[in-house]
């Protein structure tokens, strides 16, 4: 059965830390389209890419876009060692999550036992990577989880995949007491709230909705696919949500209401797609503990958790010993304690002629920033630093243009320098390479308000008001946008005046 477009496109997991020495032996796996960090067994690991590759191809066809080359920026951390991966975490008792970073989206996830949770974890967050890499929208929150939660559901099998059935934890939020769910005009306009009652229910109701819309059919109720396309649209070009699902869908907000009522209560209709087995094959290189520590030292600084940085590095002996990548992540943790000794003698010991690549560049970057930044605090300056920081953010850019990281700290050293139209333009030059990036949106965004550009920032603002997981910095765009609205209705008025 041919699908439709579904979503438009256009042109376009703390507890006691296991130590590195204790762990297993960690390899990099690499099929089509994913790149895997693991110390699971090789054959649970393998078959977690080959379900992914196959949902991947499920999901492709559910959308109706052909397929294309992967973006290399994704990777994923599989965990055998549930204790280790809850250090990277934020919250106790999940098995994974997702989170965005400048170099690329990454998700984790740990080995429970139960591969459908791990399953629909990685298949609802790569949903919304796939919606945020191929489509030119900008989704209301609620059709954007409402759709991730319709595919992470997908049951992979011997020779097909079923795309459709009710996820396991919406499954598990309508068995809690007190579980409602959302009225459409509160899943329209949702609340910034964090309680997990209410995340359920927004959740579970998203699922309904977008389920009924774009399934509903074909268990015999009213066809929405096209209105949910020109629905879509409306709202992405930033018609009401409220006012325009009537107007968009023929129906008032109480009938259509009464309809997923009589939905609810209905078994699901779900598609299944003939998807034969991942054979293509996947590669397998095993990893030195010190590139090891280089990947999860990186992520545990994504992830605010310089303390856990700080044992990884010294897990693995005296800082002499280090490679150079590793004396320069020490010297940085080190100085955010104010101890700029280890920055010193790194300087000291670097060869002016020494080759490093894009990343290590970065990080001395980074640290002669941290450093001018120190002085800065002081009320001074330094050039020498400034010029360091500046030289060594080229180097990382030229050494690999992708490299988002590269231009951060470029930007950084700019932003302190007070040279604005140098910072935007070096923040502009990364977005090139990434356009969807929601770090680089919200770095963009921010950064651009702060200037009181607010009409050039909205949309990176509305990327982060949609994409962003931090209510925090939703709460931040939104606050922005709706002085945008304002600034509007005070031109508008003027001109009133004026006629």
């Amino acid at each position: 059965m041919k699908r439709f477009l579904l979503f438009l496109w256009f042109p376009i997991l703390s507890v006691g830390f296991a130590p590195l020495a204790g762990a297993g032996d960690w390899f990099r796996y690499k099929s089509d389209n994913f790149t895997v960090y693991s110390d699971a067994s090789q054959s649970e690991v393998e078959e977690m890419i080959q379900n992914t590759e196959r949902f991947r191809v499920a999901a492709l066809r559910f959308t109706g876009i052909g397929d294309f080359k992967e973006n290399e920026r994704l990777r994923i951390f599989y965990f055998d060692d549930s204790n280790f991966f809850q250090r990277f975490g934020k919250k106790r008792n999940v098995s994974g999550f997702f989170y965005s970073t400048i170099d690329g989206p990454v998700i984790f996830a740990r080995d429970v036992g139960n591969n459908a949770e791990v399953s629909e974890l990685m298949f609802h967050e790569y949903t919304h990577h796939l919606m945020r890499e191929r489509s030119m929208l900008r989704y209301p929150r609620w059709y954007s989880e409402g759709f991730a939660e319709l595919l992470s559901s997908a049951e992979v099998r011997k020779d097909y995949v079923r795309i459709g059935n009710v996820p396991i934890r919406i499954r598990y939020s309508w068995s809690v007491p007190g579980f409602r769910p959302l009225d459409i005009v509160q899943l329209l306009e949702p609340e910034d709230r964090s309680d997990p009652l209410y995340q359920n229910n927004f959740y579970a109701t998203s699922w309904l909705l977008t389920h009924y819309l774009q399934m509903g059919k074909y268990a015999g109720n009213p066809d929405y696919l096209r209105n949910t396309r020109e629905y879509l649209n409306a709202v992405s070009r930033g018609e009401n949500p409220v006012e325009g699902f009537s107007k968009y869908f023929g129906r008032t907000l109480e009938e259509m209401q009464k309809e997923l009522r009589r939905y609810r209560k209905d078994d699901v209709y779900a598609f299944r797609y003939k998807v034969s087995p991942y054979t293509n094959g996947i590669e397998r290189s095993s990893l030195s503990d010190d590139d090891v520590a280089s990947l999860l030292v990186e992520q545990a600084f994504a992830r605010g958790k310089e303390d856990l940085a700080r044992e990884l590095i010294t897990e693995l002996g005296s800082v002499e010993d280090l490679p150079l990548n590793l004396k320069v992540q020490s010297a940085i943790l080190s100085g955010h304690q104010e101890d700029f000794s280890v920055a010193h003698q790194l300087f000291d010991d670097i060869e002016a002629d020494e080759w490093m690549g894009a990343e290590t560049a970065e990080l001395l970057s980074h640290l002669h920033l941290d450093l001018l930044g120190v002085e800065v605090e002081k009320g001074g300056w330094s050039d020498e630093h400034y010029r360091s920081a500046i030289q060594y953010a080229k180097l990382s850019i030229d050494e690999d243009p992708g490299y988002l990281s590269g231009y951060r700290w470029l930007w950084e050293a700019y932003k302190l320098a007070g040279e604005h139209l140098s910072a935007v333009q070096t923040m502009m030059a990364a977005y090139e390479h990434s356009p969807r990036s929601l770090s680089l949106n919200r770095e963009i965004g921010f950064y651009v308000a702060e200037l009181r550009q607010i009409d050039l920032a909205k949309p990176y603002l509305e990327i982060v008001s949609v994409w962003s997981h931090s209510e925090e910095d939703r709460d931040r765009a939104n606050e922005y946008l709706r002085q945008l609205i304002g600034q509007e209705d005070t031109a508008d008025e003027s001109e009133t005046d004026k006629g």
